[in-house]
């Protein structure tokens, strides 16, 4: 028999409220290019990377995290159904050719990560053409055959040039095509702009376009025109995605110093502002991305790259206040002799640092693979309980009405069901709440879990909240079921 249910629209009715909702990014990048995190190998079966798929959603979850960064655009290429651009060989072993059967490993990804209740956010690399482990012939569909002007030979790679109008329109279209036809979370891109100097390449060969350029009456310097370039890249994509969809995020992980000496004592090794022709502080401070991930790739303790005077550095320029989530080389835990310690003390270092809202992992191999003891330090440590992504208020998207919530009781457990009103905006979502004698418990569901079995011994309390596309919790808070006794029957 259904019981009788108590329903609360604003928490602040209620006699005995739930914490406030605990907030903090946990990501981790899952890099494609040279089969770094998946696919595990060229000419994978779908059986075998399905089951890659699942099996990182999987530890994913267990180990708390609420966000996975996917590289579905690695070098002009595509791990998914591109309109576009050829299958990427790093998935298929051969550039163009379709999986046998075919399948689409983004759209898998997202579907595995939103069941678990985790964002998926898809990352392409915007500029680089041809990556130097690429062996097999590119594809006649390769911008670098279909448009071998577009594309400059630099070092090892292949590269687009910025500096080419239609070639900067193409990357917008492509990142289009990916915000327009996947339940995406977040676009993301990374640090590569132009490319930082390489032995036997030192200077970019971009020098027809400029001339180009200053043909048709451009006064710019060669730096501040490079400069605009990528500017014009970035704030298209920034526009795009909201114009598309406003409630997807836009992302940026650029290299984590700004200016070598900035702030006073920080050395580099390159000065992306000169070099690669980035300026990730006028993008923050112009609100053209959601979050901003500087890749703080240094120990706590190195000096010259202090990881505590870079956060704050970014923390400072965030006038906006967007979000700030720094990436952490959780990789140096394979390739180095970094501890489980030092990426744990810098999760708590981001965490006790004021506008500072979560991290990123880079990359999830380790985690994966519980690289000196790393998963085990986390899931004790700092990510001990799940969280929620922190919201992005200036997402100007409806949030979701309170949910109908319906109760079976039987001897030793209830059976809580809950669901939104069809004319609700969509849950993206649940946020559980559950009240014992010994204290609150929070849980975090897909928005296809729509139940779920609760022990009855010791319970008080439970509220479930539809958490909106942008973050925010729905309009009326919370649906409270009251148990404690005394209350319905």
């Amino acid at each position: 028999m259904l019981l009788a249910l108590a329903v609360c629209l604003h928490l602040s009715t209620l006699p005995d409220s739930p914490p406030p909702y605990p907030y903090e990014f946990r990501g981790a990048w899952v890099a494609t290019v040279n089969n770094i995190d998946f696919p595990s190998r060229r000419g994978i079966t779908e059986e075998e990377g399905r089951s890659e798929i699942k099996a990182i959603v999987a530890k994913a979850a267990e180990l708390h995290l609420n966000a996975l960064i996917f590289q579905v655009r690695p070098a002009a290429d595509a791990l998914y159904f591109s309109q576009t651009e050829p299958w990427s060989e790093f998935f298929t072993d051969q550039q163009g050719f379709p999986p046998d059967p075919v399948w689409d490993p983004l759209a898998v990804m997202i579907e595995e990560a939103h069941r678990a209740g985790i964002e998926l956010h898809a990352w392409i690399n915007p500029f680089r053409v041809r990556h130097f482990t690429e062996h097999g012939p590119p594809s006649a569909l390769h911008l670098s055959l279909q448009h071998p002007d577009w594309v400059k030979k630099f070092g090892r790679y292949l590269w687009l040039d910025p500096g080419v109008p239609a070639a900067r329109d193409h990357v917008i279209q492509v990142a289009r095509d990916i915000v327009s036809r996947y339940d995406i979370d977040a676009l993301h891109i990374d640090d590569y702009f132009y490319p930082a100097p390489e032995t036997g390449a030192s200077e970019f060969p971009d020098h027809d376009s400029y001339r180009e350029y200053t043909l048709g009456g451009g006064h710019m310097s060669v730096e501040d025109w490079r400069r605009d370039n990528v500017n014009r890249v970035v704030s298209g994509l920034a526009k795009m995605v909201k114009e598309v969809k406003p409630y997807v995020k836009f992302g940026i992980s650029p290299f984590g110093i700004a200016r070598p000496g900035v702030p006073a004592g920080t050395q580099a090794g390159l000065d992306q502002y000169k070099t690669l022709y980035a300026d990730p502080v006028m993008w923050l401070q112009e609100g053209w991305c959601d979050y901003l991930a500087p890749q703080l790739y240094w120990r706590i303790d190195r000096k010259p790259q202090a990881y505590a005077a870079l956060l704050n550095y970014w923390i400072d320029q965030n006038k906006l206040k967007r979000h700030i989530w720094p990436g952490n080389f959780t990789s140096q835990l394979i390739e180095s002799d970094w501890t489980a310690d030092e990426i744990v003390r810098q999760i708590y270092l981001t965490e006790k640092t004021k506008g500072a809202g979560g991290n990123i992992q880079f990359s999830f191999k380790p985690l994966q693979e519980n690289s000196r003891g790393i998963t085990d330090a986390l899931e004790s440590g700092p990510y001990k309980g799940q969280t929620l992504v922190p919201p992005s208020p200036w997402l100007q998207v409806e949030s979701p009405y309170a949910p109908s919530v319906e109760w079976r009781r039987s001897e030793r457990t209830i059976r809580l069901a809950w669901n939104l009103d069809a004319r609700s905006p969509r849950a993206q979502r649940w946020a559980v709440w559950i009240k014992y004698d010994s204290g609150w418990q929070f849980q975090v569901f897909g928005p296809q879990v729509q139940n779920m079995e609760i022990p009855l011994a010791g319970l008080q309390l439970v509220t479930v909240t539809a958490i909106g596309r942008n973050g925010l919790p729905g309009q009326y808070k919370s649906v409270a079921v009251n148990l404690k006794p005394g209350g319905p029957r």
